[in-house]
């Protein structure tokens, strides 16, 4: 019984965190009578948001089972508990808080298309893709924000995991993460424009057995070049590999560095980086700050800790059992941090937490030390690199 995977002869598998997260970052412009002094020094507002939108169950099991019986059983699973942590439900909630926080750009990781082929065929050797959408994360959540006068588009995505398995029942269910960027569309003229988008899968993966195949875990990262009233800067979403597989998260960090953050003008990286904050495990994060980041939570909320995950794969605790922070807003050059906070009170939503965060980004020249961001020399992160 071999998986379907699509698009390559490879596929992600995500063992990424289980919680949705999304956190969110503000360029801040002052207002009225402070609007004035803002605009003549340069600052210009701007609106950013990261949210893990959470796949709806864990893969564990589908990747631990160690029989065709087995995997059958635990693909069901899986099935169920998407449809137990209904998105249709959770969108709603998390449409309310993205169109609350007035975010002017989205980074959504775990993005996903279920798909369901009802009378499955890869039982008996069938190659026939799954092709009826049950869940369509990005739609639902674009057709809610619409519904709350939120209108937004997507102005780039890369797909990670496509790959499809046999249920018990006989379906076919497929799985597609993406990596996502959304844009208000319902700004006054001139406030965002898209310069330019790009993406990428990471060169540093991993594999794994599922299903009689080596499945290779695909990340990457998308981006959008930005321009603000005239203020230009780089978004950059990215979803790393998961803790078990530490050299190679941090392997992929690296690759940040030195590629889509590599850019003569100011980044805000995004993302569910699976590395914790305050804890031992990886060194991802420490390699992000070592190469130029600045936290932007650190930076606003030196005390609070900002804990980001550790719910019940199936939201069923009662309480939030937040025990790490693994979603981040990054920032490298001109930009003034002015607030962050958690955001997302309600449990059902997702596993994550969202967190929020708000900066000025300051006036784009010489005299600016900000303004001009280079990478941290390979020498000073050579030592994070593993083989």
């Amino acid at each position: 019984m071999q998986p379907k995977i699509y698009r390559t002869q490879t596929a992600a598998h995500e063992l990424a965190s289980l919680l949705a997260f999304a956190l969110l970052a503000a360029l801040a412009i002052p207002a009225t009578g402070a609007a004035q002094s803002a605009r003549e020094q340069g600052h210009r507002d701007v609106t950013v948001i990261t949210r893990n939108l959470y796949f709806g169950a864990s893969l564990d099991g589908v990747i631990t089972a160690g029989s065709p019986y087995e995997l059958l059983l635990e693909v069901e699973a899986v099935w169920q508990a998407v449809q137990a942590t209904d998105f249709y439900e959770r969108s709603e909630v998390l449409a309310d808080e993205i169109a609350s926080a007035g975010a002017d750009l989205v980074g959504l990781q775990e993005a996903v298309l279920w798909r369901i082929q009802p009378e499955g065929d890869l039982l008996v050797g069938g190659t026939t893709p799954a092709t009826e959408v049950a869940y369509d994360f990005v739609q639902i959540l674009l057709d809610d924000l619409a519904e709350r006068g939120a209108y937004y588009e997507v102005v780039v995505s890369l797909d990670e995991l496509d790959a499809e398995l046999p249920s018990i029942t006989g379906a076919d269910i497929r799985l597609t993460d993406r990596d996502v960027v959304l844009a208000r569309t319902d700004l006054p003229p001139g406030f965002l424009r898209i310069l330019a988008t790009d993406s990428g899968h990471f060169e540093n993966l991993e594999h794994l057995p599922v299903g009689g195949s080596l499945i290779t875990i695909l990340r990457g990262w998308v981006a959008a070049d930005v321009k603000v009233r005239g203020k230009m800067f780089r978004f950059l979403n990215a979803h790393l590999e998961d803790v078990p597989f530490v050299a190679t998260q941090e392997a992929q960090a690296v690759e940040l560095l030195v590629g889509p953050a590599a850019v003569p003008w100011p980044v805000v990286l995004v993302g569910d980086l699976n590395s914790d904050a305050f804890g031992p495990g990886t060194g991802t994060y420490e390699i992000l700050l070592a190469g130029g980041f600045d936290d932007a939570w650190t930076a606003v909320q030196p005390v609070d800790p900002g804990l980001t995950w550790g719910n019940d794969p199936g939201l069923r605790n009662p309480v939030p059992m937040l025990t790490e922070r693994l979603d981040f807003v990054l920032y490298l050059g001109s930009f003034s941090p002015v607030d962050a906070f958690v955001v997302g009170e309600e449990l059902r939503p997702d596993e994550h937490r969202d967190v929020a965060f708000r900066s000025r980004r300051c006036r784009n020249d010489a005299s600016d030390p900000g303004a001009i961001r280079s990478v941290a020399p390979l020498s000073t992160l050579g030592g994070w690199l593993r083989s």
